[in-house]
């Protein structure tokens, strides 16, 4: 996929990987907006549309809200986040899980610290953090590949 940091399948057998997001169930116009505060000039996002205003118009559209099929997971929810990301604030983390909660949807919120924006798992915290990714899918995700019934 164009998004390389979208699934993780290097640490996981077949089966497991379907339940491994790694990307950010974020405010898009949110992100957007502080993309273009934090990067005005050489943001990667600007080549998504002629200028900052027509990104911030594509990504405003009710859509590409990701908390809008939030109710249609079926499985628990665990958020990693680092404390330090400035690319997607930890607020995003929170707000997801806000979300996760309030439709019912069993959630843990793991916030580390000194993590930045760490798609490449540079962090020292990673090899601890797949394993612990591993336990968890491992007692939410069956083994024939399907997930279980929605709750």
């Amino acid at each position: 996929p164009r998004c390389r940091s979208a699934v993780s399948y290097t640490h996981l057998d077949v089966y497991k990987r379907q339940a491994v997001l790694r990307m950010g169930f974020y405010d898009p116009r949110a992100y957007v907006e502080h993309e273009r505060k934090l990067r005005p000039y050489d943001s990667p996002v600007l080549s998504m549309g002629a200028s900052w205003d027509d990104v911030v118009s594509a990504m405003s559209e009710p859509e590409r809200d990701p908390l809008r099929n939030l109710g249609a997971a079926s499985v628990p929810l665990w958020i990693i986040h680092g404390e330090a990301d400035r690319v997607v604030e930890v607020f995003h983390a929170h707000r997801l899980a806000e979300a996760a909660q309030a439709l019912h949807i069993p959630v843990n919120l793991t916030i580390v610290p000194g993590m930045g924006h760490d798609i490449h798992e540079r962090h020292a915290e990673w090899p601890a953090l797949w394993i612990k990714i591993v336990d968890f899918l491992q007692r939410h995700v069956s083994t024939d590949g399907d997930l279980p019934p929605k709750r």
